[in-house]
C-alpha cells in the first residue's frame, strides 16, 4: 500500500481530533499542529508531543515523517488506528 499524501494524513488527523470531547481540550490554548517534519530520539520515532511554552501556551504538534518512518507501506486502517491512538495518549497529558 502506498502512504498517505500529507493531505490525506491531515484530513485523517483532523477526523481523531473532531472526536476528542472538548473537556479534554481545555488546558490546550495552542491547538493542534501538523509538520511534514521527521523527528526522532535516537532509534525511536517520535509521532507527537505536547509543548507547554510560556510564550505560546499549550500545544500539541504532530510528525507527518515520523508516521511514514513507522508506518511505511501499512494499509490506511492501520494509519487510522495509529493517528487515534497517538491523538488520545497526547490529549491525555495534564
Amino acid at each position: 500500500m502506498a502512504k498517505p499524501s500529507f493531505d490525506k494524513f491531515a484530513a485523517m488527523l483532523n477526523r481523531a481530533v473532531d472526536s476528542i470531547p472538548p473537556h479534554f481540550l481545555r488546558g490546550l490554548t495552542g491547538g493542534f499542529n501538523l509538520q511534514e517534519d521527521e523527528k526522532c530520539e535516537g532509534e525511536y520515532y517520535i509521532l507527537g508531543e505536547y509543548i507547554e511554552d510560556s510564550i505560546l501556551g499549550c500545544f500539541i504538534v504532530f510528525y507527518y515523517g515520523s508516521f511514514v518512518g513507522l508506518l511505511k507501506n501499512e494499509p490506511d486502517d492501520c494509519w487510522e488506528a495509529e493517528i487515534v491512538d497517538t491523538v488520545l495518549y497526547l490529549c491525555a497529558h495534564p
